[in-house]
């Protein structure tokens, strides 16, 4: 996460990973993979508006967004962890900013992944 990343005394670094990590810099990276109009979900512990700057070129969605219906009766953080885990395991593509997933951990969520062919 972002926030975690840099608050818990990164150095030098730190400017660094904040300047790789801002909506502009997301952006250009993004354009590399994704058309404009894609619709991405944004997995983040900043706010959406953060990533206000994104919405020029895409459909973003946020956890937020299914508060009222799908996530309606989750009210625990670690439970809403395990549902974005397995949301951005199930994607047909998937970007992180830190690589954080685990080729075990991404077995142990869906062990046919390797075996999905992608049309």
């Amino acid at each position: 996460r972002r926030s975690d990343r840099l608050t818990i005394g990164c150095g030098t670094e730190c400017s660094q990973i904040d300047a790789l990590t801002r909506p502009a810099a997301l952006l250009a990276r993004l354009s590399t993979w994704y058309p404009a109009g894609t619709r991405l979900y944004i997995g983040s512990t900043e706010p959406s508006s953060y990533f206000e700057g994104l919405r020029s070129q895409y459909n973003l969605s946020f956890a937020d967004d299914f508060r009222s219906g799908a996530l309606a009766g989750i009210h625990s953080n670690y439970a809403l962890y395990a549902v974005e885990t397995l949301v951005f395991f199930g994607a047909v593509s998937m970007v992180e900013t830190f690589d954080y997933a685990t080729s075990w951990l991404r077995h142990a969520c869906f062990p046919a992944t390797p075996l999905r062919v992608l049309k």
